[in-house]
């Protein structure tokens, strides 16, 4: 197995042996926690950077995990949506990608006269996304499936040391 990994915690880092290339795959995916509000927000700005850029999606990722206390609950329970969204695209920017083009996905569409609750250009994703964790019994973030089995043991505080282990332990 010998895999570059492209999830933020393993970021520049390369596992296992040459010899048994492309034998392992890493998928992010997303996991909206509804307890935070501003988590579907922070959701939407990823996937509307996927759209506008997919090679900077992992590079926004990584910088919204760097500077994730800037969005926790206290820190944000104050922000409209809006202001949310341009602290957001403050981080975009940062990545190299068009701040504009992600903003006008955000931005809610309008209404027809008759529906107010159009969304926004990425809602759509964003309910795809909501509907493949509950399907496969995703609640938490983070989960991690192994060969599509959940592994309950994976924790938000391991570092690159503890998943080596956890995939030494698990491949040939």
């Amino acid at each position: 197995m010998s895999v570059e990994a492209k999830s933020p915690v393993f970021s520049g880092h390369v596992l296992g042996n040459p010899s048994a290339a492309n034998t392992i795959k890493f998928i992010l995916r997303q996991q909206v926690q509804p307890w935070h509000p501003q988590s579907a927000l922070t959701h939407e700005a990823a996937i509307a950077v996927e759209k506008v850029d997919p090679t900077k999606f992992h590079a926004f990722s990584k910088l919204l995990f760097e500077r994730q206390v800037e969005f926790f609950d206290l820190n944000i329970q104050n922000l409209s949506r809006e202001q949310i969204y341009e602290r957001l695209l403050e981080l975009v920017k940062a990545v190299g990608v068009d701040a504009d083009k992600v903003a006008a996905l955000l931005n809610l569409k309008s209404g027809d006269g008759v529906s107010f609750n159009t969304g926004n250009g990425v809602t759509d994703d964003l309910k795809r996304v909501i509907r493949l964790g509950r399907q496969n019994g995703i609640h938490v973030s983070p989960t991690a499936l192994f060969n599509g089995i959940v592994e309950g043991g994976v924790s938000s505080s391991w570092g690159p040391e503890e998943f080596v282990k956890f995939f030494v332990e698990r491949l040939p």
